[in-house]
């Protein structure tokens, strides 16, 4: 049972010496100033309990008379200069952890952009938000423990013990004797407490995952009255963080009677012993009196110290957890690899293999061609796999076999940044974000002017509510877009697209979230959108894609057929089926020479 324990520790050391080794060399000058203050801080407290002396043997038994003005001189100046170094050390070790924790935070952003999406579907998002702000807050703590406590206490031990050896040798052997009992006892805490602080991150992304799920979903909460349900979990995941913190502290705490305790005797032993030296021996107070100032001014920097292990161990299991992010693979940079010429925008699957999980197959040999400048629609069950083929398009994940080309170039030979700039993607999950109107359109395009963000939302028939709102373009939008309608999101996307002026066009679900009025009104922004471009568009509604150029049947990962709306009808096969389903209570849908999503 031994092993494991030596293991993390190990794991410990690595650690502390890697989060090191990434800042130190880079504020190596701001820690020398550090470093300097934190001695000069060291060598004053020394210096105070030596001073003990002469105010005990040299005023107030010899009552020598330069004394009683140099040593209250002396005295206060080593004060003064005491200060002065604490404050130097504490605002240029807090400046450095600000930067610090700053550029971990940049990192921690940066490495969200390049982790695939695989990685945020296995993860919550709170946990990341957990991770950029709490963790990054416990390595600077762990840094500062270990400036504060590994260097400026261990420097003023060092001082005091030196003075305490000094003044009697006898008695700074016993105290030393002493020491190991309580490093000892305190030894033993440290893997639990680093045990409950670890759960104790798992519970905290709980409640951030809790409150971030009951606010974006506030509308079904109380929809199915859910505030009862939402309060319960809420309730259970903050008792167990209160329990888990509850715990660490307790944990931490216990070094406190520790080391009272065993100081205590030992102070205890020592005046007996300095009292009857004095009344027996004859020997001068002043020797032991700045011998226990020393000892007593030890306490707090060896208290510190023997807690050292459990506070730096509770504040690692952030930093490991942080490092694990910062450490997950990322797809290669392929930013030198040559550029995609778009010139017509053909789209070719040619045995495309993919699966999201080993155990699960999805395609193992998808082959079809979405023709330049035409619409080609993708029909099927839900689970087939066509939103799927959209992601693959755009490179969110990678294949298992296969190629996908556009112009007959292999997409996985290109850079993926310059392949997604000539991709559009208007989907059924439009997603807004912080800023003004004017700002999520232009996303679309980052260097378009404000009269090309107008324009592309009057194609998208977004014009007349966008000025209608309290600001018109420069409306700030709420969380998600909550305060706009469900087809007024949809037209920003939509302009959005517009505004990218991308060769080939992606549309998933594009039109789901529309009542029929609406969709009328978006059929015309979205035939500018198609036009003369190449067009892929993911539809459950048949309605919506009868006038598309080719219409492909996924089933089972699979193409199943494809043809024309007429031609699939005229097979009598599986969109034949589909399209008695959806239309056996309604009028038959009349073909048209223009396809939406």
């Amino acid at each position: 049972m031994a092993s494991p324990p030596a293991r993390r520790t190990v794991g410990d050391l690595a650690l502390v010496r890697r989060l090191v080794g990434e800042n130190a060399r880079d504020f190596r000058g701001r820690y020398a100033i550090v470093i300097a203050a934190m001695a000069v801080f060291a060598v004053t407290t020394g210096g105070t309990a030596w001073l003990m002396r002469d105010v005990v043997d040299g005023i107030f038994f010899t009552r020598d008379e330069n004394l009683v003005v140099l040593v209250p001189i002396l005295m206060g100046a080593l004060f003064v200069t005491r200060g002065i170094a604490n404050y130097v050390s504490l605002v240029i070790q807090a400046r450095i952890g600000n930067a610090i924790v700053a550029r971990l935070q940049r990192r921690v952003f940066e490495k969200i952009l390049r982790l695939d999406l695989d990685f945020f579907a296995r993860n919550h998002s709170a946990d990341l938000v957990t991770r950029m702000l709490h963790q990054t807050a416990a390595a600077r703590d762990a840094l500062d423990k270990l400036g504060n406590v590994a260097i400026r206490d261990l420097l003023t031990l060092i001082v005091l013990v030196g003075v305490m050896l000094w003044q009697n040798l006898v008695l700074s052997l016993v105290v030393f004797l002493v020491a190991p009992v309580a490093i000892i006892l305190v030894s033993r805490l440290i893997r639990r407490t680093r045990q409950a602080a670890e759960a104790e991150f798992r519970f905290t992304s709980l409640v951030s995952s809790v409150l971030q799920e009951t606010a974006l979903g506030m509308r079904v909460v109380r929809a199915f009255n859910l505030e009862g349900t939402m309060r319960g979990r809420m309730e259970d995941a903050i008792t167990e963080v209160e329990g888990r913190a509850n715990r660490v502290a307790t944990m931490t705490a216990r070094t406190a009677p520790i080391m009272e305790g065993i100081a205590g005797i030992a102070v205890a032993g020592i005046l007996l012993w300095t009292g009857w030296s004095v009344v027996h021996s004859g020997a001068t107070p002043g020797s032991f009196i700045a011998f226990v100032t020393a000892m007593l001014l030890a306490y707090e920097p060896a208290a510190r110290l023997a807690r050292f292990n459990v506070h730096v161990a509770g504040r690692l299991a952030n930093v490991r957890q942080l490092y694990e992010l910062l450490d997950a693979p990322v797809p290669p940079d392929d930013s030198g690899r040559p550029r995609l010429e778009v010139t017509a925008g053909r789209i070719e699957f040619d045995r495309v293999a993919f699966r999201y999980r080993p155990e699960e197959r999805l395609f193992e040999s998808l082959s079809f061609v979405a023709e330049a400048g035409k619409t080609t629609a993708l029909v099927g069950p839900s689970g087939a796999g066509k939103s799927t083929i959209i992601a693959l398009i755009e490179r969110f994940h990678e294949l298992g076999g296969g190629r996908i080309r556009v112009d007959g170039r292999d997409i996985a030979d290109v850079a993926v940044a310059d392949l997604r700039s000539h991709i559009a993607l208007v989907g059924q999950d439009v997603r807004l974000f912080a800023g003004t109107v004017r700002d999520n359109i232009r996303f679309g395009r980052l260097g378009a002017t404000d009269a090309e963000v107008e324009a592309a939302a009057r194609d998208a028939l977004a014009d007349g509510f966008i000025r209608a709102l309290p600001q018109g373009y420069d409306t700030t939008l709420g969380e998600q877009g909550v305060d706009l309608s469900g087809g007024q999101r949809q037209r920003l996307a939509i302009a959005r697209a517009l505004l990218r002026n991308a060769p080939i066009v992606l549309l998933d679900e594009a039109t789901s979230a529309l009542d029929a009025e609406s969709e009328m009104r978006v059929q015309e922004a979205f035939d500018r959108l198609k036009a003369g471009r190449t067009t892929i568009v993911v539809a459950h509604r048949l309605s919506t894609i009868v006038g598309a150029d080719r219409i492909c049947v996924v089933v089972d990962g699979a193409i199943a057929e494809a043809g024309t709306h007429r031609e699939l009808l005229a097979a009598g096969g599986a969109y034949a089926r589909f399209h008695r389903l959806q239309f056996a209570d309604a009028e038959p849908v009349p073909e048209s020479n223009t396809a939406t999503a």
